[in-house]
């Protein structure tokens, strides 16, 4: 989604980004890998969520499971049913973070959103998995801060 919108920024209102960030997914023009879940019913959308995600696992509460339900379908029918189209290419810098032994996005699939930019472009691999800010999120909290005080600190106001 971020994508989308720096490029209808760019299009629509001649409006650069700074900078895009993106996070443990593949760029956008490569093929979903993953099995299409948006569509299936409640309990076993979240069953095979809870296969995945550590993070659903230890969400036991059914009412704050039912109060996300809404949104992780979103998320997830917006990723299965995205279809990439060719538009001019961002020129501002993308930095794409990811984690080492992600199986879900791995780097060479983050690494590829350098073909979306004109600009600097930059991988930054943490150690974990797709859930690797749950393991690192001090150093992922860091990496975003510094490259958004880089820009910040080069731009006037």
């Amino acid at each position: 989604m971020a994508f989308e919108c720096a490029r209808i920024l760019v299009v629509e209102h001649g409006v650069q980004p700074a900078r895009l960030l993106v996070s443990g997914h593949r760029a956008p023009h490569l093929p979903l890998r993953e099995e299409v879940i948006h569509h299936l019913p409640d309990a076993e959308f979240l069953a095979k969520l809870g296969e995945w995600s550590r993070t659903l696992r230890a969400l036991t509460d059914p009412e704050f499971r039912k109060l996300l339900l809404p949104m992780l379908r979103a998320d997830f029918t917006a990723s299965e049913t995205y279809a990439f189209a060719e538009g001019p290419l961002l020129t501002c810098p993308i930095t794409a973070l990811g984690g080492e032994r992600d199986e879900d996005a791995p780097l060479g699939e983050v690494a590829a959103w350098q073909r979306h930019t004109t600009g600097r472009f930059e991988v930054t691999a943490f150690p974990g998995d797709h859930f690797f800010i749950d393991d690192a999120w001090e150093a992922v909290v860091t990496t975003i801060g510094e490259r958004l005080r880089s820009r910040a600190e080069t731009t006037p106001c």
